[in-house]
Formats: C-alpha cells, structure tokens, sequence
C-alpha cells in the first residue's frame, strides 16, 4: 500500500496506521542530492538531520524493531559515534551508505523467528541511476526481508518506484493513495482480530501473526552458521521431517537461527548525545554503503 503526504506535515502515529512497525526504512533527500546533478536534480527539498530526527520515528517503532537509514556520501557519520556491527556499502562513483538500528533486544540463541541468520551482504553493487536519480538498488529490500522476518515494513520519503508488496510506501513524492488502515491491519491481526504491539518487555513469540512463517524445507535451504569450536553440530533432519503442522520458526539456539552480522546478542545501549540514531531511541548496529558509477552497500 502506498499513502501520499508530506512528512513534514504528517504525524507519524499508531492511531493512524493502526500498529506498530518491525522495519522503518528511510531514504531522505538530503542536500548532497540538490546538487549530484545540476539541472535537474534542483526541485529537490531536501531535509537537514535536526528535520529527520524531529520525525519522531521511535513513536511508531515496535519493541523490538530495525531501522534501516541512508545517510548519503556519509557526511553524517561524522555527526554520530556509534556502535557498528559491520557496514555495508553500495559501489557507486561516490560512495553512500545505509545505518541499520535497533530497538529493543533480540538474543541469536532464542530469536531466531525473529531475525534470520548469515545476511553477510556487506557490499552491493549496482549501475547508477541515470539523469541524477536517487533509487537505490532492489538488493537492499532483499536484504532487509530476509534479514527481519516482522511482516510489518514501512517506507519513508517513498516514490512511485518504491512502492512493493507487502509494504507501505509514505512520501510526497507518490502520485496518489490507496492506503486503508483496516485493510493493512489484517495482513497481521491474529484470529481474535488483534494486532501485536509491544510485549511488556518480551519479545513475540513464534506464532506471532505478524511473523513471516516458514517450513522445514525452507528452512533447510537457509544458510547456516559454522558450528561454534568444541562443538560437535547437531546433524539436520531430512527434507520433509518434523512437525508439519508447525510452521513457524524456531526459536530454540540452533546453527540456523544464528545471526552473523550482529553479536551473541543485540541491545539498545544507552543513548549517546553524539550518535545520528538517538533521536530514534536506537542504537545504531550497522552501514551500508554506496558509490557512484557502481554502487556497493
């Protein structure tokens, strides 16, 4: 679904979009955009970091929930130390990047429904736009989908060409709306009709509805983890095997449900007056990254 406004306008709520969100991705027009290509890249309005952060995003994040940031040429790191886990790059001839943050925490020996293990995709690399476009590479959703497994995604600064299922496109840059909160909800909405949102401080369990399910034989196919040093690995059940009336994720600490692109376990730090993600109340985890010519993240 896709809802046209302006953001600096819209206030970004639950009571208006019926829930929470697992993913945020934001693609902001920053100023370096104005002039990547005189002519005709000048309509652009672009936003400051003070506009972005006053966005209030954390207000419509889910506990626990990932934001994925582009911060252009990376100007921005510079305004903001954070913690990294690693960073991801997009090759073009002037390179850009992508923060991933966190709220909330997710430990990789339990939540393994939650966030899929071994996204090693530290750089993509892809043909530049022409005539100073700012569309970033199909790769980065990719990652983002099989990475997070919340079904709850939202975008930001959106356009006509980001729009994608099972996703909500915000941005004043769409052509028109189709966005119907009670038609979205349901996409998520458990058989007594209710949305997920929060746990009091735990995280949603397996048969969350607004999990992406899975089966075994999909997930025989992910890739897994090396078994940790005196440790034998436990052998895997045939294709087919198991509890076929289950098909959500399991939890349990096992080689498939590790992530490596974060530690033993991912928390929210206390926040740093310095880093670009405290307006967000995340700790930043991730970057991804880009350049011009050919783009890697």
């Amino acid at each position: 679904m896709y809802y046209k406004c302006d953001l600096r306008d819209h206030v970004l709520s639950p009571e208006f979009f019926g829930t929470k969100f697992d993913v945020i991705f934001v693609d902001p027009p920053w100023e370096e955009y104005v002039h990547r290509a005189l002519g005709i890249t000048d309509h652009i309005e672009y936003w400051t970091f003070d506009e972005i952060m006053n966005l209030k995003i954390e207000a419509i994040a889910d506990t626990p929930s990932f934001i994925f940031l582009w911060v252009g040429d990376g100007v921005g790191l510079e305004q903001g130390k954070a913690r990294h886990a690693n960073r991801r790059s997009w090759c073009l001839s002037c390179q850009e990047h992508c923060l991933m943050g966190i709220k909330g925490t997710v430990h990789r020996s339990t939540d393994g429904h939650i966030i899929h293990a071994n996204i090693d995709t530290d750089i993509i690399i892809a043909e530049e736009p022409t005539d100073g476009s700012t569309k970033k590479p199909e790769d980065m959703y990719q990652i983002i989908e099989h990475f997070a497994l919340g079904k709850r995604r939202l975008e930001l600064f959106g356009e006509d060409h980001n729009i994608r299922p099972s996703w909500l496109t915000l941005g004043e840059g769409l052509s028109s709306s189709n966005h119907n909160k009670e038609a979205h909800i349901k996409n998520f909405s458990d058989k007594d009709g209710k949305v997920w949102q929060e746990g009091g401080g735990r995280n949603p369990p397996p048969e969350a509805a607004h999990l992406v399910v899975t089966t075994p034989e999909i997930e025989a196919l992910q890739p897994k983890s090396p078994p940790q040093k005196n440790q034998q690995q436990q052998p895997m059940p045939p294709l087919g095997l198991g509890n076929s009336g289950n098909n959500r994720r399991n939890s349990s600490n096992s080689p498939q449900n590790s992530l490596a692109i974060m530690g033993p376990e991912t928390t929210t730090p206390a926040h740093w007056n310095s880093s670009p993600m405290v307006g967000f109340g995340l700790a930043c985890r991730s970057g991804v990254g880009g350049s011009r010519g050919k783009r890697h993240i």
